[in-house]
């Protein structure tokens, strides 16, 4: 009996110790955010991460789109980790890896000062003893100083310090031929220190038949984790093997890195394996992610990267958030609000992102795949698709111009326009229906860039010719009104259905198109502008509205498209805003009796500063969700959500402004040229008031989006190809035979007296 006691009592004192140790009491209310290197969807989970798989089928997942405020085509050293620690689209620096443990110290110095002394040196706060410090975290606040951004670097270390909540990081992705360590970046406060952590090299193992020359010691790493959960309420654990990976990949023979990286995938899944069991997943919340993508993802324009979120409130299915509006499809900077949400923390203003949720969907893995993937493909695709198309409307072009008379008569040829006018035609009206086609195409998969070229082909034709021929005999059918109603009609019934059509068109100039995955990308507005006006141009049937119904119905239609550019179903597109009403009031006017007088041009700034500050208030209200708590919250926090936008708008204008004041001038230039008596210019405006109309706010509408958005090229490039289409279709279906004068009888002439 005393034998028993005593064992009894033995036990009360060492199974506790036991339990705590293995991490069998799981912690609650804790937030986790597993690091995983440079993977894609692809790869991870996969085959080597069952457990990974499992959670992401059991709990939720989703694409991150991990843009940053990198320039285009540039990268930034850690710009992915400080973009989730800020809750905007941040930037990075080379030195932002340069992070050390307190107690670190350097040696080739007097002294052997340790990370604290440089710390404190040029931050001048004290560095905490446990923790850990950036010593680049100075030059990353101001590469964030241009855009105004530096405020939001650290933002996250900071609201959870306020409310009374310990961050903890561990691990890093050093080589053997530099410091790396760049999970600090995500929850540093904005002094650049974290208080507790461990990213110094006893988390590492050095092992030089591994590439990089070090290795993670998982034992250590969740050693550590298990220690830093105790006393922090988030933790950010860096894997570091796939990072390591990817940073010799280009000294690394292909195969040997594949069989390593397959292996560092396996310590991936051991490690979040392991983290579950640490964690009571019913109240604590266990993220796993990829800050970057891939180098070869980069390259192709893919910034897309797996996301796992389980426990909590996230059920089974797709992730989604209302930036993206997309289900499936998060973004780096909804991050941030998720972690603050979680601890029932007020997301400041100046956040982009809105925290994430889970959408019920079965197979959400094999459909994100399958979506990453057609992702790769269409923008391979774009280019072979929409050079020939190019080609073709550029030939299409030149032969429709030589059936004018001016440039008949200095070239001799055609010598029968109206012969091949038959043909150019209709070929104009094929070529206006392409880039229906290619939104159309993104309801079907496909692997390469054939059937894609097959079925716009097919479509533009049979879309095009059936335009045409419907016209033929009726003189009231228009066929571009036609093609012009159906290509609005349908990005309109797409936007309302989910803008499934939209997320990857082949039309589009850049190969970060589509990364915004909300509302309607630059080039698709320009689209719905210029159909739009064509089609109300053509409505009017060659003559001005002069019925009150007619103009009422212009009044209020071209608005409502101007609306559907600005503020989308998927989101809020202010530059695209602009344009469209800048674009649609100069038409309105133009069109209108009175005509486009001094004080008219005037009403048409005021109407359109009105218009955008209106939308601006609606994007704030209801399409960022986040600036909802800045209304609550009163004007304080309301007016700097307007002014960011403001300023983002003046920016845009001070990068294009030269190229928009030469196009400014130029079609200034060219509009009073063609005014001068009996010109063609002359002539087409008094014949023809609605499409010289139609021609001169596009022209113009096409300098505002140069001017208000950041690609407005590609807006502008869409309008003209609208545009130049419609243009040639009417020049060349006006061609009619050349009819030679009467002949004269020489004898008779000769006979009538001179004059």
């Amino acid at each position: 009996m005393a034998a028993a006691i005593v064992l009894a009592a033995m036990m009360s004192v060492i199974l506790p110790q036991s339990v705590a140790a293995t991490g069998a009491v799981p912690a609650k209310g804790k937030v986790v955010l597993l690091i995983v290197d440079r993977v894609a969807v692809g790869e991870f989970p996969g085959e080597e991460t069952p457990f990974c798989a499992r959670l992401a089928r059991d709990w939720s997942i989703g694409l991150m789109s991990t843009r940053t405020g990198e320039s285009n085509g540039g990268y930034d050293t850690g710009a992915g980790y400080v973009s989730l620690g800020a809750g905007i689209r941040a930037r990075g620096d080379a030195d932002s890896r340069l992070c050390f443990n307190s107690w670190e110290s350097f040696t080739g110095y007097a002294g052997n000062p340790t990370a604290a002394d440089f710390y404190e040196e040029y931050s001048g706060e004290v560095a905490p003893e446990s923790g850990v410090v950036c010593l680049g975290w100075q030059e990353v606040k101001r590469r964030n100083e241009e855009d105004d951004k530096d405020k939001n670097v650290g933002l996250l270390g900071k609201l959870l310090a306020e409310s009374g909540l310990e961050v903890a990081v561990v691990g890093n992705t050093d080589t053997g031929g530099r410091v790396s360590r760049l999970a600090p970046l995500v929850c540093c406060d904005p002094a650049g220190a974290v208080p507790m952590g461990d990213v110094s090299d006893r988390t590492v193992v050095f092992e030089p038949g591994w590439t990089g020359g070090y290795r993670t010691r998982i034992d250590r790493l969740l050693e550590e984790s298990a220690r830093l959960l105790t006393g922090a309420d988030m933790l950010v654990v860096q894997t570091g093997d796939t990072g390591r990976l990817y940073s010799e990949e280009g000294n690394t023979d292909e195969e040997f890195l594949e069989a390593e990286r397959r292996e560092a995938l396996r310590g991936v899944d051991r490690v979040a394996r392991e983290l579950c069991e640490m964690l009571d997943l019913e109240s604590s919340l266990l993220v796993i992610l990829s800050p970057e993508p891939t180098s070869s993802g980069r390259k192709e324009g893919n910034y897309l990267t797996p996301c796992v979120v389980a426990g909590g409130v996230f059920g089974t299915g797709m992730l989604s958030s209302m930036s993206t509006r997309t289900p499936g499809i998060v973004s780096n900077s909804d991050f941030l609000p998720t972690v603050l949400e979680f601890y029932g923390i007020e997301v400041p203003v100046e956040v982009s992102g809105a925290a994430m949720s889970a959408e019920e969907a079965e197979g959400a893995l094999e459909y994100l795949r399958k979506l990453d993937s057609q992702l790769v493909v269409t923008r391979k695709a774009r280019w072979p698709v929409l050079i020939i198309y190019v080609a073709i409307g550029l030939l299409t072009l030149i032969l429709a111009a030589l059936c004018t008379p001016v440039l008949r008569s200095k070239v001799g040829w055609p010598r029968r326009p109206e012969r091949l006018a038959r043909f150019l035609a209709p070929m104009c009206v094929v070529l206006l229906a392409a880039p229906l086609s290619f939104i159309a195409v993104s309801a079907f998969s496909y692997g390469g860039y054939v059937f894609p070229m097959i079925f716009c082909c097919a479509f533009s034709v049979a879309v095009g010719l059936g335009a045409w021929l419907m016209a033929r005999g009726r003189p009231t059918l228009d066929p571009v009104v036609s093609i012009c109603l159906l290509t609005g009609g349908v990005i309109v019934v797409d936007l309302v259905m989910g803008g499934g059509l939209l997320m990857l068109p082949l039309f589009g100039v850049s190969t970060l198109e589509g990364m915004r995955f909300f509302g309607l990308t630059n080039t698709i507005a320009g689209l719905l502008i210029a159909v739009s006006i064509w089609a109300a141009a053509g409505l009017a049937g060659g003559k001005t509205p002069t019925s009150r119904a007619g103009r009422w119905t212009l009044m209020i239609a071209l608005p409502v498209v101007s609306l559907v550019v600005g503020l989308g179903v998927l989101g809020a597109n202010i530059g695209g805003f602009i344009t469209a009403i800048v674009t649609v009031l100069l038409f309105l006017m133009v069109t209108s009796k009175r005509g486009l007088t001094g004080w008219r041009i005037a009403l048409v700034g005021l109407i359109t500063a009105a218009g955008t500050a209106l939308v601006i208030l609606v994007d704030t209200l209801f399409f960022r969700t986040h600036a909802g708590r800045a209304i609550i919250a009163g004007s304080g926090g309301f007016l700097p959500m307007i002014e960011r936008k403001v300023s983002i708008q003046i920016d845009e204008i001070n990068f294009f402004l030269v190229p928009s004041l030469i196009l400014l001038f130029t079609v200034v230039a060219a509009a009073l040229w063609i005014r001068r008596p009996r010109s063609l210019g002359t002539e087409l405006w008094k014949n023809d008031r609605p499409r010289s109309a139609a021609l001169f706010a596009l022209l113009f509408g096409g300098i505002i989006a140069v001017v208000f958005n950041d690609t407005g090229i590609a807006m502008l490039a869409a309008m003209m190809v609208v545009t130049t289409l419609a243009l040639a279709y009417y020049v060349t279906s006006a061609v009619r035979p050349f009819q030679l004068p009467a002949a004269i009888d020489p004898f008779e002439a000769a006979a009538t007296p001179a004059g």
